[in-house]
């Protein structure tokens, strides 16, 4: 039986998303290869007795790591990382230049950001090239109370 001819994939043009994540450290090495230390998706608050948490008195210092490659994209792009709390309100949005040279050349932003959560819920972390939406990375926030006795 002849080989049939094999079907092509739909060529897509990039940039394409390689990697996002929240993370407590970053090392990058001599040779500029990444290591994420405690990479996170919930953080939890415990208070040692009664009485209200100050949330606002909290700073919690993390990293988003965002990284493309670029296909087919050239050039300079703003990479945009919004902080949507539990309401759905923008709490903090920075923006980034990053340079794609095309093919597999990529582009990455290690961005470190004071997370400082004002409520217990699922806060996210919108990833946008050029105000195009790639990715949402979440973050949960658990308030607890160690009761003794």
């Amino acid at each position: 039986m002849p080989d049939e001819p094999q079907q092509s994939s739909p060529r897509l043009h990039g940039p394409y998303l390689q990697l996002a994540a929240i993370c407590e450290n970053v090392i990058e090495d001599r040779s500029g290869v990444l290591s994420l230390i405690r990479v996170i998706d919930r953080i939890t608050f415990t208070a040692l007795g009664p009485g209200e948490f100050d949330l606002q008195a909290v700073e919690i210092p993390l990293y988003a790591v965002v990284a493309f490659v670029s296909g087919d994209a050239r050039g300079r792009h703003d990479l945009s990382l919004s902080l949507r709390g539990p309401d759905d309100l923008v709490r903090t949005r920075l923006t980034v230049p990053v340079l794609l040279e095309g093919d597999d050349r990529g582009a990455r932003a290690i961005v470190r950001f004071p997370f400082r959560p004002d409520q217990e819920g699922v806060y996210w972390i919108d990833v946008a090239l050029d105000e195009r939406p790639f990715t949402r990375m979440p973050l949960r926030v658990f308030l607890g109370q160690v009761v003794a006795g």
